[in-house]
This record gives C-alpha cells, structure tokens and sequence, in this order.
C-alpha cells in the first residue's frame, strides 16, 4: 500500500476528473485521499446559493465518505484552509503524520484568525496612512452575482463566496484553528504577512 494521495485541481478539472483520481487512489491502495478542497466549508455550502459553485467538491467528499466506509484500510482529510500557502503546506504534511488524528474528517486550520479591521489596522500601520473604506451590503453583491450568472459570467463566484462568507449571521468565524488545537502548529503573525504582501507590490 502506499501512504497518501494529495490532489490540487481548479474548478474546472474538479468537475471532469476528481472521481477518476479517486478512483485511480483506490485502485492503487493509497491510505488516505487528500481532495482539492482547500478552501470554505463545503459540506456547509450545501443547499445555499454559493453551493452550485462548489458542488463538484460537495460530491467528491460524498464518494470519498462512501469508500472510507467500504474500505477499513482506507480514509481521507479535508482541509479548510485560510490563505497562506506556506502554512497550507505545513498543515497537510503534519496531517499526515498523525493519521488517527485526521482520517476521514474536514478540518479547519487559520494561519492567523483575525477580522477585517485587525488587517485594516495592520497595513494603515505599515504604510503610514489611513485607507479608505467602501462598506459593501451582501445583498448587493448577491444580486451582482445573479446578473453575471445571467450573462454566463463564471467571475459571479467572488460576488457568491462574499456573500456566503460575510453576510450577517453567516457564521463562517473560525470557532477551532485545528492546526493548533490537533497538530500543535503555532499561528502565523499578521503583521509580518502584511509586510510581506506589501513588499511584493513594490
């Protein structure tokens, strides 16, 4: 048997391919599947309106929860991630290190959990000035969404993932950083991410 199949495919490859990887992990005898979620919480997307962009991940953990059920040598992790791809890494080759900690569950891991205003604060700080802010209602974002999925514009997924993310009462605030509560990792700081994001605009 082999230890791990980790997969990282864009939305469109998910539609065509995922089963065919994880039919291909099966057949080789890969202990654990690792699926290309990275990303929100798709098994709580489902049955919302931004669900119909991630629906192809919805099916593909589905499938992977029915062949973990079939085969006891077998399990996957799920891997809800914030931004930071450094940290990402960090968090998947952990995972695999203490496989009874993480099989066949979706996690969520943060490099850093924060609010918008702490980042706000945080690069008016670095710069040196004020930022000027433009207060957006979801609901708005939501109807521009609706426009360009009229117009078969695939971008609606940004005006739909920031409505399923900071809408009032969306409760998509990380309540368990994994990566620390499991895994033991340390956070990441923000101000050096900051620093970092700002230097390579320069």
């Amino acid at each position: 048997m082999r230890d791990a199949r980790i997969t990282k495919l864009g939305q469109g490859l998910q539609r065509a391919s995922s089963k065919l990887f994880i039919d291909a992990a099966i057949t080789a005898q890969f202990k654990r599947f690792i699926p290309s979620e990275f990303g929100v919480n798709t098994r709580e997307a489902r049955g919302t309106k931004f669900g119909q962009f991630v629906a192809p991940k919805i099916a593909n953990v589905d499938y992977l929860i029915e062949l973990s059920n079939e085969y006891s040598w077998f399990s996957w992790t799920g891997i809800v991630t914030g931004t930071n791809l450094a940290f990402i890494g960090k968090y998947v080759a952990a995972s695999l290190a203490k496989p009874e900690a993480t099989a066949s569950k979706l996690l969520t891991i943060a490099c850093f959990t924060i609010t918008q205003n702490e980042v706000k604060r945080s690069i008016e700080e670095e710069i040196g000035s004020e930022l000027t802010v433009a207060n957006v209602k979801t609901s708005d974002l939501e109807k521009i969404g609706q426009q360009k999925l009229a117009n078969n514009d695939p971008s609606a997924f940004i005006e739909y993932l920031s409505q399923y993310v900071f809408s009032d009462s969306a409760g998509q605030a990380v309540t368990e950083n994994t990566a620390v509560t499991v895994l033991g990792l340390q956070e990441e700081s923000l101000r050096e991410t900051v620093r970092a994001a700002i230097a390579a605009t320069q």
